[in-house]
């Protein structure tokens, strides 16, 4: 198969519902400017529609913008208020469900990991594997965390996702540069100058390894691709507007926006906490798959065991069919 062709990155683009995202606001508005000023648009590396990046600072600075922010908060706010007791009650009881479905998961990636300390052990204590098994450490504590946090409510526990995928990725760099002068050097400061590598690199090395990997993408696709989903991830972790925004109360008048009220502990706005949950499960999966990608090959892994982490992955790729 041959690798197919696509159109690289434009910085000078952007993506039209990234747009929307970023302004925060309704999509309504935003596509009645786009329809008004009819700018150049192109497609993005996924095929998405794209408009001219400079549109996000001429639309946030336009007259317009305020009165199409005091809609976009009297649409959320008639959307939060439209989940009634009941819908509310369902909503957190299928999050419970989906939490305790995780809880097994999670346990049975334990029970994994900790089967393989002696083989690990003696690959020695500053090597790829031994670096890449600490790292799994981390990735399972911390999804126990996220778990837990989702559990009681807590709508920034989603400032954990990007922990969790960068400690898979280091993980993965490490196996994949393993023997290189830049894995060595690497992996000599992570283990002696606690320092890590560079995520960007990360991304880099394993975008490279993928594409040699599989043939009907290149590279720079694959790393666009996840430098796409690092920067969704990387949205609950800045402290940015939106996702804070996200969760407060606002009451509006025709010449005031006012803050009503804020959740400094368990968030109150449950069909949030049921989106999270859901999110939450793409960095579950990742960890099935990096454990197969840094581990059958190195320690080696068992073959009852690759066959058990491949039925898992089978799992997650059937994961829409479940009735909740």
């Amino acid at each position: 198969m041959t690798k197919t062709n696509h159109k690289p990155v434009d910085n000078k683009y952007i993506a039209v519902d990234e747009l929307i995202s970023r302004l925060s606001l309704s999509e309504v508005d935003v596509y009645r400017w786009l329809n008004r000023d009819k700018p150049k648009t192109r497609g993005d590396h996924r095929g998405q529609l794209s408009v001219p990046i400079e549109l996000l600072d001429k639309y946030s600075a336009c007259d317009e913008y305020m009165e199409a922010f005091k809609r976009a908060l009297v649409e959320e706010r008639l959307s939060r208020e439209a989940d009634d007791l009941k819908t509310t009650r369902q909503l957190k009881s299928e999050r419970s469900k989906l939490l305790d479905i995780y809880d097994v998961y999670i346990g049975d990636l334990e029970t994994l990991h900790r089967k393989y300390l002696v083989l690990v052990n003696r690959a020695g204590n500053e090597s790829s594997v031994m670096a890449a098994y600490l790292l799994f450490s981390r990735v399972i504590s911390t999804l126990k965390m996220g778990c837990l946090c989702l559990r009681n409510d807590y709508w920034n526990s989603g400032s954990l996702l990007r922990e969790i995928d960068e400690c898979l990725d280091v993980a993965k760099f490490f196996v994949i540069t393993k023997g290189t002068s830049k894995g060595e050097k690497s992996l000599r400061q992570w283990f002696r100058q606690n320092r890590a590598p560079r995520h960007e690199d990360c991304r880099k090395e394993i975008a490279i390894r993928m594409a040699s990997i599989i043939n009907e993408i290149d590279a720079e696709q694959h790393r666009e691709l996840l430098n796409e989903l690092y920067q969704k991830k990387s949205k609950f972790t800045h402290p940015t507007y939106a996702t804070i925004r996200e969760v407060v109360i606002y009451k509006t008048n025709k010449e005031i926006v006012s803050v009503e009220e804020i959740d400094y502990g368990p968030c109150s706005y449950e069909r949030k906490l049921h989106e999270l949950a859901h999110f939450f499960r793409s960095s579950i999966w990742s960890s099935f798959q990096t454990f197969i990608t840094c581990f059958a090959q190195e320690l080696p892994l068992l073959e009852e065991d690759i066959e058990y982490l491949l039925n898992y992955d089978k799992k997650f790729q059937e994961w829409d069919s479940v009735p909740w």
